[in-house]
C-alpha cells in the first residue's frame, strides 16, 4: 500500500511540473505522396557534367555543346585522331575545366573550338593539341569571347588563337610552336604570361595588353598592330626578336620594361604614325633601345634607356618628338640620341650620361631641331628650358 501511494504521488508531481509521459505520434501518414527531405541533384549542382551522355561527339569532336548553359569537366578529357577535343556551337555557354586538361593525341584537331559567340572558357590546362590549344574561329561576333585562368602548352599551332575579339584574363601560354596567343581585332589581354613559344609571344590587332609578360619567345615579346593599340605596364624580356613590336598608328606603350632582347627593346616600325612611347624602361638589349623607322610622328618622353648596344634611340623618321628621356651608356659603338636619317625631329630636355670612351652623345643629322646641348661640369650656365645634358 504503502509503495502504491508512493508512486501515484511522484506521477502527480511529474504532471504537475509539465513534465508528463511523451505520447507517440500518429501511425497513420497523412494523404498523398511522401515529400523528399533532401535537395534534389540539380540544386546541388545545376551545371552539366560533359560525358557521352550530356555533350556525345562527332565526326568532327570528341564532345560537342550545342545548347546554351553551363557545363563543367569531371575529369580529364583526351583527343582522339582526327576530332576536335571539345567544341562548342551553340552561342551563351560557359565552360569550366574545373581544373583538368584536355590532352591532345597524334592526328589530333585543336583542344578546344569555339565556333558562335558569347562562350567563356575557364580554369584548366589544354595541351599537345596537333592544331591549336584554344581556337575562337567565327570571324564575326558582337560580343566578345572570354577565357580566363587557363593555361595553354606544348601545342604545334598557338596556345590562344581567335580571329575575332576575346578577352584574356589570367592565362598562361608556354612552349606552343606558333604564337602563345594571337587575338583578333578589339583583343583585350589583361596579368597573362607568354613564355618559350616558338613565334610572338603576344601578338594582337587594335587591342588591350595590360600587365602581361612575355619571356623567351622565338619572335617579339608583345606584338600590337592595327589602330590605336595600348601595351600598358608590360615585360618583355630574353625575346630573341624585339621586346614590343608596335606595328599599328596611333598606338601607345606605356609603363612597361623591355630588356635584354637581342632584337632590340621597343620598336615603332611602319604603319605606327601618331604613336607615344611614354614613362617605359629600355635596357640591356643587343641592337637598339627605342628605335622609329618609317612611322611618323612619333612621341618618346620619360623614358630610362641605359646601356643597350648600339644607340639608346634610334629614328629613321620625321616628325618625331624625343623629349625629357635619360640615356646611359657605353662602348664606342653606343650613342644616346641617333637619328642618320630624317627630318623636322625635334629633340628637347634630354639627358645622356657616359661612360669614358662611349660614343656620342647626339648623333643627329641636319634638318632636325635640336634643343641646346650643355657638356660642361658645374653650375649649369644654360637657361634654355630646351636644353638637352651631355655628362
Amino acid at each position: 500500500m504503502q509503495f502504491n501511494r508512493t508512486v501515484r504521488a511522484v506521477a502527480t508531481f511529474l504532471m504537475s511540473c509539465g513534465l508528463g509521459l511523451a505520447s507517440a505520434g500518429d501511425l497513420n501518414p497523412p494523404a498523398g505522396p511522401v515529400a523528399p527531405t533532401m535537395k534534389p541533384l540539380s540544386d546541388v549542382e545545376p551545371r552539366i557534367a560533359v560525358n557521352a551522355q550530356n555533350t556525345p561527339g562527332d565526326a568532327t569532336a570528341v564532345h560537342v555543346i550545342s545548347q546554351p548553359g553551363s557545363y563543367y569537366l569531371t575529369g580529364n578529357v583526351s583527343g582522339q585522331s582526327g576530332r576536335n577535343g571539345i567544341v562548342v556551337t551553340a552561342s551563351g555557354v560557359t565552360l569550366d575545366l574545373n581544373g583538368f586538361t584536355v590532352i591532345g593525341a597524334p592526328g589530333a584537331l585543336s583542344g578546344v573550338l569555339i565556333t558562335t559567340e558569347r562562350v567563356e572558357v575557364r580554369n584548366g590546362v589544354v595541351r599537345e593539341w596537333p592544331i591549336h590549344g584554344v581556337h575562337f574561329e567565327q570571324n564575326i561576333s558582337n560580343t566578345p569571347g572570354v577565357l580566363t585562368g587557363v593555361t595553354t602548352r606544348f601545342n604545334s599551332g598557338d596556345g590562344v588563337r581567335a580571329t575575332r575579339a576575346v578577352h584574356v584574363i589570367d592565362c598562361v601560354a608556354d612552349h606552343n610552336n606558333g604564337s602563345g596567343f594571337r587575338l583578333g581585332n578589339g583583343s583585350m589581354i589583361r596579368r597573362s604570361t607568354a613564355r618559350t613559344n616558338g613565334e610572338e609571344g603576344i601578338f594582337a590587332t587594335s587591342a588591350l595588353v595590360e600587365g602581361c609578360v612575355s619571356r623567351n619567345n622565338t619572335a617579339a615579346g608583345i606584338r600590337v598592330a592595327g589602330v590605336g593599340s595600348r601595351v600598358l605596364d608590360c615585360i618583355a624580356g630574353n625575346n630573341n626578336g624585339v621586346g614590343i613590336l608596335v606595328g599599328g598608328d596611333t598606338s601607345t606603350v606605356m609603363r612597361s620594361t623591355s630588356h635584354d632582347n637581342p632584337g632590340g627593346g621597343i620598336l615603332a616600325n611602319t604603319n605606327a604614325s601618331g604613336s607615344l612611347i611614354a614613362e617605359c624602361t629600355v635596357n640591356y638589349n643587343s641592337q637598339f633601345g627605342i628605335s622609329v623607322v618609317s612611322a611618323q610622328n612619333v612621341t618618346i618622353e620619360r623614358c630610362t634607356v641605359h646601356l643597350n648596344q648600339v644607340a639608346q634611340i634610334l629614328i629613321s623618321s620625321s616628325g618625331c618628338v624625343i623629349q625629357g628621356n635619360r640615356m646611359r651608356l657605353s662602348g664606342a659603338a653606343t650613342n644616346g640620341v641617333s637619328i642618320p636619317a630624317g627630318s623636322n625631329n625635334l629633340v628637347v630636355q634630354n639627358v645622356v650620361t657616359k661612360t669614358t670612351g662611349a660614343g656620342a652623345g647626339y648623333a643627329i643629322s641636319a634638318g632636325n631641331v635640336v634643343g641646346p646641348i650643355f657638356t660642361g661640369v658645374g653650375t649649369i650656365t644654360t637657361t634654355n628650358p630646351w636644353a638637352n645634358f651631355e655628362r
